[in-house]
């Protein structure tokens, strides 16, 4: 049986975060979800090498830290 894919939410705000989250689950499509809240966290995460690769990334562009431009 194949992995689930693998999607990574960068969302500094509980309200966005949350909407997102439901967006997820009402897509229907089983997956795993790692929700950061900074530009930091998010690129620590995904320059793990232990880490499994995303299969998608949803990115806010205005965080703390680093912001969404800054990450990609």
């Amino acid at each position: 049986m194949a992995a689930l894919p693998e999607l990574v939410l960068v969302e500094d705000l509980l309200d966005d975060e949350e909407l997102s989250l439901r967006g997820i689950t009402r897509s229907g499509i089983p997956c795993n979800v790692s929700v950061h809240r900074d530009g930091q966290e998010a690129l620590e995460h995904l320059l793990d090498p232990t880490a499994l690769p995303p299969t998608l990334v949803v990115l806010d562009f205005n965080l703390p830290r680093f912001s969404g431009l800054e990450i990609v």
